[in-house]
């Protein structure tokens, strides 16, 4: 028998790697499909115009079989290369096989990696995409142009910082408006503790009128003394003075020649906590006001927030949109390039599939090898002959010396007859 040895390299085609196990596969497939074909008769149609059955049809399957027997294909350590071989009586007809097999293979590999699609579909494709990317690019630009935006991310970080600031200012006035408010309740409990005159002084002072009662009960004296030197006692003008006398003299004794005057004037402590009061009246109304300004602010910022969140995801989407695009722009003018040159090699019959070493005529025959065939008969020779002593060895229960008389028996052995000497004596 004769081998004719062949490698083939396989190389990729349209993105589709034909290495190993299944380009192995391949081979045997075509070269299945061959054999039959080669050796399978045109079916000739019976009368009715039905294909007459084949009766030679197990043998033709019994030497297809046989004759992938006799191929062998191995994949190379770089899973790039396959060697095919392929054992025959005759050397030409080896290497005619592994011809006729590769040139095969190659005319089937072109034909299946032919592009289905032609390029003009992936380029129509990468103009539309194309159109698609400037539209969204431009509703990018709009978008940004309409809303002043020039960094989201800073523009967010600012108006994110002006929201706690507020937050707090409002906390702190919140905290200040408290606090006056508690000042107010304070003040107004004091102010009511508080009379709104007080006594400014008190000092002792001559009591005029008294002094000038006992002026005129002086007088009155004077002129009594008078007249009761001209007048009778029952002088009608001298009645008259003494009944004066009489009243001075009684309203003099409920008078005091003293009194105390006393000075009132204006509380000034509680003039101080009016005051005060209004002031803080005056805070706590100012601390509202500011924090319902700082409320709308913080109201408005907020909406600014939410504003430039949905923005955000605007120009997220329509970045995504274009990254997607961009992606499915390259990937159709990848395909477009990949189905330009593999149009280009299908009508130049150009595969990445190559034969590296084309089948060889063998000039000497691989079986049988006969030292090898005398080497293993010696070895299994000596190697059967021992292995055969020995099983005859354990095999062997005949008594052959005196001590196997004497395991076996148990009894000694007093005297030796050889068979010579036994048949003598006989």
């Amino acid at each position: 028998k004769n081998r004719s040895r062949e490698k083939v390299r396989i190389g990729e085609v349209q993105d589709v790697v034909c290495t190993g196990v299944n380009s192995i596969a391949l081979i045997k497939y075509y070269a299945f499909g061959w054999i039959t074909q080669l050796i399978t008769p045109a079916p000739e149609p019976e009368r009715g115009g039905a294909a007459a059955s084949d009766p030679e049809a197990p043998l033709r399957a019994k030497a297809v079989k046989m004759v992938l027997s006799s191929m062998l294909t191995k994949g190379g350590e770089d899973r790039n290369t396959i060697g095919i071989a392929f054992q025959s009586q005759s050397p030409r007809l080896a290497q005619e096989f592994l011809d006729t097999l590769i040139r095969l293979y190659q005319v089937r590999h072109i034909e299946v990696h032919v592009p289905s699609t032609p390029p003009a579909f992936f380029r129509e494709r990468a103009a539309l995409v194309e159109s698609q990317i400037q539209e969204k690019e431009q509703q990018l630009k709009d978008l940004e142009r309409e809303n002043s935006i020039t960094d989201i991310g800073t523009q967010k970080g600012l108006l994110l910082n002006q929201i706690a600031r507020l937050q707090q200012s409002i906390a702190e006035a919140s905290v200040e408006e408290k606090a006056s408010a508690s000042r107010i309740d304070r003040l107004r409990l004091s102010i009511t503790e508080e009379p709104e005159q007080i006594v400014l002084s008190e000092r002792e002072v001559v009591n005029q009128a008294y002094v000038q009662s006992l002026s005129d009960l002086n007088n009155l004296r004077t002129q009594e003394v008078e007249m009761a030197s001209r007048y009778p006692d029952e002088a009608r003008p001298l009645r008259d003075t003494r009944s004066q006398i009489s009243q001075l003299e009684k309203a003099l004794a409920g008078q005091e020649e003293t009194r105390r005057e006393t000075t009132w004037g204006a509380n000034g402590n509680r003039q101080l906590m009016v005051q005060a009061l209004q002031n803080e009246l005056t805070n706590i109304e100012a601390h509202r006001a500011l924090q319902s300004a700082l409320k709308e602010e913080l109201v408005l910022r907020r909406a600014e927030l939410v504003n430039l969140n949905n923005l955000e995801v605007q120009l997220a989407r329509l970045a995504r949109d274009l990254e997607l695009g961009q992606g499915e722009y390259e990937a159709y003018l990848k395909q477009m390039r990949v189905s330009d040159i593999s149009m280009a090699l299908d009508r130049e019959k150009i595969s990445n599939l190559s034969v590296i070493q084309s089948a060889t005529l063998p000039t000497e025959p691989v079986k049988p090898r006969r030292a090898l065939i005398m080497a293993l008969g010696l070895f299994g020779g000596i190697f059967g002959g021992l292995v055969l002593a020995f099983l005859l060895e354990y095999l062997d229960h005949t008594i052959k010396t005196n001590e196997d008389l004497t395991r076996r028996l148990g009894v000694p052995v007093l005297a030796t007859v050889s068979a010579k000497q036994f048949k003598a004596l006989r």
